[in-house]
C-alpha cells in the first residue's frame, strides 16, 4: 500500500511541476551531493 500511495505523489508530483522543473532541481540536488561527498572525504583524509 506504501508503494502505491509513492506512486500516486509522484504522479501527482509530475502533473503539478513541469518534468524540465524536476531534472533541473535534481541536477542541482545531485551536484550539492557530490560536493558535499567531495568535501566529507577530503575531511577524512587530512594527510593527504
Amino acid at each position: 500500500m506504501a508503494t502505491t500511495s509513492r506512486s500516486s505523489l509522484i504522479a501527482k508530483l509530475f502533473e503539478t511541476y513541469p518534468v524540465w522543473h524536476l531534472h533541473k532541481m535534481h541536477k542541482i540536488h545531485k551536484t550539492h551531493k557530490t560536493h558535499k561527498v567531495h568535501k566529507t572525504h577530503k575531511h577524512e583524509h587530512p594527510a593527504q
